[in-house]
């Protein structure tokens, strides 16, 4: 039984996971890693890695159409979808192995297989018949601490004819063959978005219904606002403040299409749907029977996700939670950021990241980045603020690459001058909005930011300018 018994038992093989097993194995804990897909989880299978893959490449599809523009020529341009998700599976390939070799250098002993909770420190494993052990159907692994990462998965709405075929998740959409000439997204927020600047780029007519008075509704007004007359400019239909009530199957020139209905009264002929109305903690089957009768009655869940405290634990002890499986801000390098703290409490050592400022990245084009306080936030606080703005019109490197439009905009106390947010919608806006965020967590000032030689020509630049 020793040789099964481990100072940290981590459910879950996504960034929330892998994360925290690193930082473990660096702080000499005895950490095992229980995954029932593949290694990576969501984000590196089946969402932000393929889904970036696959825009970098309409990005270049849709540049290689404009050439014209640089005084550049290229003839029969076209794309290859096959072998567009031969390298989306490539990347993910190339990724996933990086983490298992970390694990075996680390000495992180990995598991593919079903873990179910029995007991405070006891789980059992169903192991996949691809994973480590053959000989073993099933595993008994105990540890002195849990973590659970389990993720979140796909929220489909309750509507009539959602399960029919060419209805898809993100996920599913991931998989198909880019070739739908016709694609309604359900739902206006960050995935929406991606795939709608996805399909756009290969030619795809996209239309978007958000439920909601505006797309991106959790997202500063003034991005989600221009985001919506780029979008418009490409040809992208958005129809805000209006519901599915509705999908039905139909033949039309012998080819079967979907009919979907919707609020305003109106129908729209489609060949595909893409749901992407959120993501829901995934905590199907993780606890058993008797667990949940002997224990059930202290877990706090409330909504499907786990209540934790500062530490991450959960209403039992020795059982922590991290990432999306707590409900809360559902993003990658969060779950991460989390599963780190959820180690650092266990092993009783002060917690390296701050999780008050956390970036949000939207990869549309242009691309969208945000952290910390907008101006609504700060008005709505009663905080006296400035906010210093630079259209990106004016930035050479922008020019150069051919980007028309775009800002930074950086908010800032009156009084002392400290950074407090930042909003970006420009080319690489998901890489600068890290000097920004590195900003709001350390409540540098406008002076210090002013006080960086930056390099021209650069987009880093416009930082610089928005707040002289």
């Amino acid at each position: 039984m020793e040789q099964n018994k481990y100072d940290i038992l981590i459910i879950g093989g996504g960034p929330g996971g892998y994360e925290a097993a690193f930082r473990a194995s660096e702080l000499g804990l005895k950490t095992a890693v229980v995954e029932k897909e593949q290694i990576g989880g969501t984000c590196l299978n089946h969402g932000c890695i393929p889904t970036k893959t696959l825009l970098h490449a309409a990005k270049w599809y849709r540049n290689a159409k404009e050439f014209d523009a640089i005084g550049l020529h290229a003839n029969d341009v076209r794309y290859d979808s096959e072998k567009m998700h031969e390298r989306k599976e490539e990347v993910i390939r190339t990724l996933r192995n990086g983490i298992l070799s970390s694990f075996h250098s680390r000495k992180i002993d990995y598991l593919n297989g079903t873990a179910t909770i029995t007991g405070r420190q006891q789980v059992e494993i169903q192991v996949n018949e691809q994973g480590e052990d053959l000989n073993a159907e099933k595993k008994i692994l105990y540890a002195e601490n849990l973590l659970i990462a389990t993720g979140a998965k796909t929220a489909i709405p309750p509507i009539c004819g959602i399960e029919l075929p060419g209805v898809c998740t993100s996920e599913q959409m991931l998989e198909k063959e880019i070739c739908s000439q016709k694609t309604l997204i359900i739902g206006g927020g960050v995935i929406g978005m991606e795939f709608a600047t996805m399909l756009s780029g290969f030619g795809s007519e996209v239309i978007i219904v958000e439920a909601e008075k505006r797309i991106l509704p959790l997202f500063d007004r003034e991005i989600a606002q221009k985001l919506s007359v780029h979008l418009k400019k490409k040809g992208i239909q958005i129809k805000a403040g209006v519901q599915v009530e509705k999908i039905q199957q139909m033949k039309k020139d012998g080819k079967e299409i979907l009919l979907v209905h919707t609020s305003d009264g109106l129908s729209t002929e489609t060949e595909t749907v893409l749901v992407s109305v959120g993501r829901k903690p995934n905590i199907d089957g993780l606890f058993s029977e008797c667990f949940m009768q002997s224990e059930g009655a202290s877990l706090k869940i409330e909504k499907g996700r786990l209540l934790v405290d500062q530490n991450y634990e959960t209403s039992i002890a020795g059982i922590y939670a991290a990432g999306d499986v707590t409900g809360g801000v559902q993003l990658a390098h969060m779950a991460a950021a989390e599963g780190i703290c959820a180690v650092e409490s266990i092993a009783k050592v002060k917690h390296s990241m701050n999780l008050e400022a956390v970036p949000s990245c939207i990869y549309s084009d242009p691309e969208i980045a945000s952290v910390g306080m907008t101006p609504e936030e700060a008005k709505s606080c009663g905080l006296l603020v400035k906010t210093g703005k630079y259209l990106m019109t004016a930035n050479g490197k922008a020019l150069i690459e051919n980007q028309q439009s775009g800002f930074i905009r950086v908010l800032y106390m009156e009084e002392t001058g400290v950074v407090i947010g930042a909003q970006m919608m420009c080319e690489r806006a998901t890489d600068l909005i890290s000097e920004l965020a590195t900003a709001v967590v350390n409540q540098l000032t406008v002076e210090q930011l002013i006080s960086v030689i930056r390099p021209h020509p650069t987009f880093c630049e416009g930082i610089g300018l928005a707040i002289r």
